[in-house]
């Protein structure tokens, strides 16, 4: 344990849920690329074990998966592995299914998130990058209350805040940041889109390591600053 947590504190932790195929696995392969120990994380263990093996055998090697289904918490996992954890990097509906997607992108998105707060505050340089949809930003909203009610951000009470924000400004140190990676050619869009993995783990990968004057609480479209 000793020696892990001397390791730790040499190296930045970084993890990446959702990670065994399309994005996530290439956001890992390019932090990991970058000198960060990356936590691959995924539903599919075997998809994961996988996804780490082949990745080894392209010669980037400093990977652990560990199999998360993010309504669980990680944070004992990674401080026992690591000690601190420097970077956290997260689409014909029944009723059943939409229920599913905002439990699996929000809500358990939500509690890994705050599961993992205590080992972020134990990091000098912590960052949030948050993987979003430009169809979230308000202009695409149609109904004309949400968006008079949304708009103001500095009149919203805490509920009603985005996550982004109220971290962001909770946690000063933190940087915290959303990011649309474009449309993207993977099977979650039935490889329509018209960007590579490449291109699409760019901005998520610029944002994990920026500098302590870096941005936070922003909304980012692709590589560039977008408005809520």
């Amino acid at each position: 344990m000793e020696e892990t947590n001397t390791r730790s504190t040499a190296k930045r932790n970084a993890v990446v849920t959702g990670a065994n195929k399309g994005i996530g696995l290439e956001i890992c392969r390019q932090l990991a690329s970058n000198g960060v120990e990356v936590i691959l994380t995924a539903r599919d263990e075997q998809g994961g074990i996988e996804a780490v093996e082949n990745l080894r055998q392209s010669g980037v090697s400093n990977f652990v998966f560990h199999q998360l289904d993010v309504k669980d918490s990680a944070s004992a996992f990674i401080e026992t592995h690591f000690g601190k954890l420097d970077i956290l990097g997260i689409m014909d509906q029944t009723y059943e299914k939409t229920k599913e997607c905002l439990e699996t992108n929000f809500y358990r998105t939500k509690r890994v998130t705050e599961a993992l707060l205590p080992l972020l505050q134990l990091s000098k340089s912590a960052r949030i990058v948050n993987m979003s949809s430009f169809y979230g930003q308000l202009k695409y909203i149609g109904n004309e209350k949400a968006q008079a009610e949304l708009g103001n951000i500095e009149s919203l009470t805490v509920e009603r805040l985005d996550e982004t924000v109220i971290i962001a400004g909770k946690y000063p140190s933190f940087k915290v940041n959303c990011v649309h990676p474009g449309l993207v050619k993977t099977d979650m869009i039935c490889n329509t889109g018209s960007m590579t993995v490449e291109e699409g783990a760019r901005a998520p990968v610029m944002l994990a390591p920026s500098p302590d004057d870096g941005p936070s609480g922003l909304f980012y479209d692709e590589m560039n600053v977008s408005s809520f």
